[in-house]
């Protein structure tokens, strides 16, 4: 992949590349991403949104940490969207902005 192939990835992920950058993200940026939640410290009953989440494969960890959250996920990308709309959550929405 060029490195203008990665940017156009990286900015709305799309096909089976976009599928292989955003399995990378998830992975990579785990640490950071547990760091965000930990000191976000949701309470039960908040609402979230979360820009950019992806695939949301880090969105359990977020829903385990306190009952009844709220989260709305905003991508660009419909192949993420749609990705993460595949796994079944309770009070998610995860609409398209592209």
């Amino acid at each position: 992949m060029t490195p203008e192939q990665l940017a156009a990835q990286l900015r709305c992920p799309s096909g089976d590349d976009g599928a292989q950058v955003a399995d990378n993200m998830n992975q990579h940026n785990q640490p950071i991403i547990a760091a965000s939640y930990q000191a976000l410290a949701p309470s039960a009953g908040d609402h979230i949104v979360e820009v950019g989440p992806g695939t949301a494969g880090h969105l359990p960890d977020l829903l385990a940490m306190a009952d009844d959250l709220h989260y709305t996920g905003l991508d660009l990308s419909a192949d993420m969207v749609s990705a993460a709309g595949a796994v079944s959550y309770t009070h998610l929405t995860l609409p398209t902005i592209c």
